[in-house]
């Protein structure tokens, strides 16, 4: 492996970490590695591209359904500004995603009792 020196502005360094801290990398090597690899593979050019199709598809639902869409927007809202109240988030791996899946079924299984 070899070493590889970046200059960045302040506001370019601040972005990187607080990226690498919100994403759950340990390093801003960490973090700028992964960034390339998704470039390399081209993960990136795949969520631009879904990215762009999701923004056609909101902008239509806007015009053609603004009530609905209206109400959905409102709900995200809400729903995002109730996660940033929750707290610090966490990194899911499979394993954490198996636990919320177990207390999921558990709830429904209580509820359905």
């Amino acid at each position: 492996m070899s070493t590889l020196t970046l200059e960045l502005t302040d506001s370019q360094r601040a972005f990187v970490e607080a990226e690498r801290t919100s994403k759950g990398f340990a390093t801003a090597a960490d973090y700028v590695q992964d960034l390339i690899r998704q470039e390399e593979t081209g993960e990136l050019a795949a969520l631009a591209e879904e990215n762009g199709l999701l923004n056609e598809r909101m902008e239509r639902a806007k015009a053609e359904r603004p009530a609905e869409y209206a109400k959905a927007m409102a709900w995200l809202k809400q729903i995002i500004e109730e996660g940033l109240a929750s707290g610090p988030g966490r990194r899911m791996d499979d394993a954490a995603w198996e636990d919320l899946r177990a207390r999921c079924r558990a709830n429904r299984a209580a509820k359905d009792a």
